[in-house]
Order: structure tokens, then sequence, then C-alpha cells
């Protein structure tokens, strides 16, 4: 544990750090909207609060450019009065710190965040449907932080992990929303078995009731071992492999991110779903389902669910996952 006067010295780096990043970050541009440096987007009203009650200014502390992705994300900032250098992000070994929200370099704020650092809030646990791992689990390392969430078949309940993203909501944001979830994917488990697992992000409509599903059909490829192939639809359950459905290949065992990016396209909504290999950042599959009937306030309000959905497990005891996310999108 910190002790106070740790934890103050370290809150000041961070908000010297932050204000330092407000003033000088560059928007940047991916997949069609535009992001600037999240720790500056969420935190620059607490950096205007925070800065005349701590005297900051600018020129008091430098920080290096930022390394690696999302709420892995750090750098080294150098206070100029003490010479000392602090690594800056927004964990501090693997705790989320206050002010910091979970976010990252080159990715918008998350609105929520099922923290699997602290007893996986966020993450329904009805009955005995995941457990919280620490790191190193198996030999796999989590995506974030010290522990991953491994969701496995309930015993006395009758669904897979869900969540609710925070809350379900009636409303669709003006720009959009985003989420994400990171799954591990085992070579080993692609044996020559049909080993498969669904996950939806799903939509309401205006009166909070359940409008539609977007589904990653994900699934050993019982043609090449050691490999994993992927799909996608509205319904479950689904067939990874379906070639009509322009299946991808995924042939290395890893992380990956499972991604969907829910937009408003001349009042129709039209939903990106991506798979990212997480070490490489590379997108190895990107779909968009649209329906004309799902129209913005009158048949599509906001977010639903993220599930493992039940339908979709065959032959798996079990699926390993990080990360649960959901990003409201902005112009900045």
């Amino acid at each position: 544990m910190m002790s106070a006067s740790i934890l103050t010295t370290v809150t000041k780096v961070v908000v010297l750090c932050l204000l330092f990043s407000a003033l000088g970050s560059e928007g940047r541009r991916q997949r069609g909207f535009k992001k600037q440096t999240a720790i500056d987007k969420c935190n620059v009203r607490f950096v205007q609060r925070a800065a005349s009650a701590l005297g900051v200014r600018r020129n008091e502390v430098t920080c290096g450019e930022w390394k690696g992705r999302g709420l892995k994300a750090k750098r080294i900032c150098t206070d100029k009065t003490t010479g000392i250098d602090h690594v800056f992000g927004c964990t501090i070994e693997g705790e989320q710190q206050e002010p910091c929200t979970p976010q990252g370099r080159d990715k918008p704020c998350p609105e929520f965040l099922a923290n699997l650092e602290k007893g996986g809030d966020g993450v329904i646990e009805a009955g005995d449907n995941f457990d919280i791992v620490e790191s190193g689990h198996r030999g796999i390392e989590a995506y974030f932080g010290k522990h991953f969430g491994v969701a496995h078949a309930p015993t006395d309940v009758s669904f897979w992990p869900f969540t609710r993203y925070g809350g379900y909501s009636s409303t669709f944001p003006t720009l959009g929303y985003m989420t994400e979830i990171a799954v591990y994917l085992e070579a080993s488990l692609s044996d020559g078995v049909d080993r498969r697992f669904d996950f939806s992000s799903a939509i309401n409509n205006p009166s909070g009731d359940h409008r539609r599903d977007f589904i990653f059909h994900v699934g050993t490829d019982v043609n090449n071992a050691g490999q994993w192939i992927a799909s996608v639809s509205n319904n479950s359950p689904g067939w990874p492999a379906n070639p009509g459905r322009n299946p991808v290949s995924i042939p290395d065992e890893g992380w990956y991110v499972l991604q969907h990016i829910f937009r408003d396209v001349a009042g129709v909504l039209a939903v990106e779903l991506n798979i990212i290999q997480a070490t490489t950042e590379t997108t190895i599959g990107s779909w968009t389902l649209s329906d004309a009937s799902d129209i913005i306030g009158t048949t599509v309000g906001g977010n639903r669910y993220g599930w493992f959905v039940d339908s979709g497990v065959q032959n798996l005891d079990e699926v390993i996952f990080d990360f649960v996310a959901m990003t409201v999108l902005s112009s900045t």
C-alpha cells in the first residue's frame, strides 16, 4: 500500500502530466472518427479545476512519448524541479488511479469498464459462471492489469456471463458508441473438434426493450490444426466458417479484441464489427451489418447487453476474456 504522502505526490504528478498533455496534444483519426489523446479529453475538466489550486505551469513537467495502447499506455514524465522521473498511465501496479479514467493513447474515453482488478464489477455473476484469475494463470498474461476473467458453463444458472455496460439505454448517442471485449484464443483447443462461442453486443429500441443482436461467431478451424476462424451475423447459434458470411482465419494464439462500433448513417443504424489482434493492433477482420428498418430514434435506442450467448457455445468449457468496455464516441 502507498502512503498518503506518496499518493498525494503521484496525484500531483498525474495532474501536471495531464495539463501538459491537454495543452499540447494533437487529435488523431482512426477507423472513420477523430480521436484525441484520451487522457487529455477525459481529464480536461479536472485539470482546469486543479491547475489554479496547484499553481501548475506548463514548463514544470516534461513528458515523453506514449508507449503502448489503450489502458496499457504509459509515458515517462520528468519533474523539472526535482529531476525525478515518474511513469504516468492510468494504472499503478495494475490498479486504476484517480482522476484517471479507463482510457489511453489514441482511444476515446470509455463510459464503462468492467473492473476485473477489483471483483469484476459490471459483469453479472449470477451464480458460478465466471472466475477472476491472476495474470500468468496457465501461462497467459492478462490483456490489461494483473487479472483476467474465465467464463465457463454455469451449473446453477441458465446463462453464460453478460454485462449491461453500466445500464441499458433508450437513447442513441449523437455520434454513436463502441463496445469492446478481449478474448484469448488458445491454439491447443484447435485439435479437430468443432469448438465455438458467440459474443453479442445488442441494442435497444427507444422504449428500452431489445431490438437486435450483433454477434461474433468464433470457433476452431477443424481443417487447420492450431487455428481459429470467425464470422458475424444477427443470429445465434452461428457458424464461424460460414462461406456466405466472409469468414476470416485467425492463425495465431493470443488476445483478440472483439469490437462493435454503432453509428448513425443517414438516420439508419450501421454496426461495424472488427477483430483486432491485440499485440500488433492489426485488424484481421471487419464487417458491417445494417438493416433499413433500424431507424435511429424510431426503432433504435441505446445499448443493451454484451453476452456470451448460451446457444452459441459448443464443445467449450470456458472462454478467457478481459477488458469489457463501452465508449460513447465524440468528434474529439
